[in-house]
């Protein structure tokens, strides 16, 4: 290639939805599988310093990083020529914001007005999921008006959209029937380079208290994760005396639902079940899949997704996983892999006691096929994007 894509990427880090954060890091680092003259230069936007640490971990060739200006960044010469230039030609004369000739491509791109000067064309938006269309019971009535409207404004400009799944791009076509916008689908990959193996799992146990042998279900405590089903599960399971233990990881606040965690424990207290799970909170990343690797299986109840990491994350180790079956993840997993439904605590309990008494198996699988899927996919749809 003649000369090196430019991607720019508006970075935020952001434990209240650590699944975003992690798609971006898991894309660079996806970007090392690709011959070094197809990798692209990738442009970090952030805001502040504290945001990068997850980043710093990345060893990408081709990252830059740079740091999100204001008019406070230019000179009192410089602003007050803009001043003048835009009283006359309604245009500054001095930027701080990246031009349309500073990237090639903006992703995932958002309507900040920093990134007012990059062309629509030079704009790939994503849309996770359309969760709000059909469980409006979990947002604000303000919310979903939010999220609508910004929908509706990608289809009035005709941008390009991507989707992590079949499902959320079949979802878009039923809402939006008339869409005029350029759609494309990248189910992502996690990068597995295994660094949590390194852990003594012994030690780890003992660190959060745990059991030698449980389950574990690594979620953000939002209401739609659907903890209170794998609760109920246990509910039965202690009733009928059969011994086991489920760990719960995850961000514990839900912005949408202030009292969800509250309720939670509440559940748990009322009907003593404090010695047959664990919630250990956000924890760090490494020490999270190195329990899931270590579980007899990982649960994953949620009544709705975009492409979970949940999933990939177990996926990338072969461990078995306990998947509602939504429709997205009946997409995701094909192997490794027991479905049930939703909010049917009496199948999730059947499933549980069985894994109790006989481990699953687990077949072994080349994930690094799906990492580089992902990233190639990526990439071509980065290619037709400029053409």
């Amino acid at each position: 290639m003649d000369r090196r894509i430019k991607i720019g990427i508006p970075f935020n880090y952001n434990e209240g939805w650590i699944g975003g954060t992690y798609y971006i890091v898991n894309l660079i680092k996806s970007l090392n599988l690709l011959d070094d003259a197809q990798k692209p230069e990738i442009i970090i936007f952030y805001k502040d310093q504290k945001e990068l640490s997850l980043l710093n971990e990345i060893n990408y060739q081709y990252l830059k990083l740079e740091k999100i200006k204001t008019w406070r960044n230019l000179s009192t010469l410089e602003r007050a020529v803009n001043k003048v230039s835009w009283k006359v030609i309604k245009k500054n004369t001095f930027e701080v914001r990246p031009k349309e000739e500073h990237i090639d491509i903006l992703f995932p791109a958002n309507n900040s007005p920093y990134f007012k000067l990059i062309t629509d064309k030079q704009k790939l938006f994503w849309i996770p999921d359309f969760q709000e269309h059909f469980l409006p019971i979990f947002f604000t009535e303000e919310e979903i008006k939010g999220r609508k409207k910004y929908q509706k404004e990608l289809l009035d400009r005709k941008v390009n959209i991507v989707f992590s799944s079949n499902s959320a791009l079949k979802n878009f076509n039923e809402i939006y029937p008339n869409s005029k916008n350029e759609t494309s689908v990248v189910p992502f990959a996690v990068s597995a380079e295994n660094e949590y193996e390194k852990i003594d799992i012994k030690k780890l146990c003992k660190k959060f208290k745990i059991p030698k042998k449980y389950f574990i279900c690594s979620n953000q405590f939002w209401a739609h994760k659907n903890h209170i089903t794998v609760l109920k599960a246990v509910k039965t399971l202690k009733q009928d005396n059969i011994n086991c233990h489920i760990v719960f990881t995850g961000n514990t606040t839900d912005y949408r639902n202030p009292n969800f965690y509250q309720s939670l424990l509440d559940f748990i207290e009322i009907e003593k079940l404090s010695s047959h799970v664990s919630f250990l909170g956000f924890i760090d990343r490494n020490e999270q899949l190195k329990l899931m690797s270590k579980a007899t299986a990982v649960i994953q109840p949620s009544l709705f997704e975009g492409w979970g990491t949940v999933a990939e994350d177990a996926k990338s180790m072969s461990q078995h996983i306990v998947l509602s079956d939504i429709e997205v993840h009946k997409e995701q997993c094909k192997e490794n892999v027991t479905f049930f439904e939703p909010k049917n605590e009496k199948e999730l309990y059947n499933i549980i006691s069985n894994f109790t008494e006989k481990k699953p198996v687990k077949q072994k699988n080349d994930y690094k096929k799906n990492q580089i899927k992902f990233v190639k996919t990526f990439l071509a749809i980065i290619n037709k994007c400029q053409n």
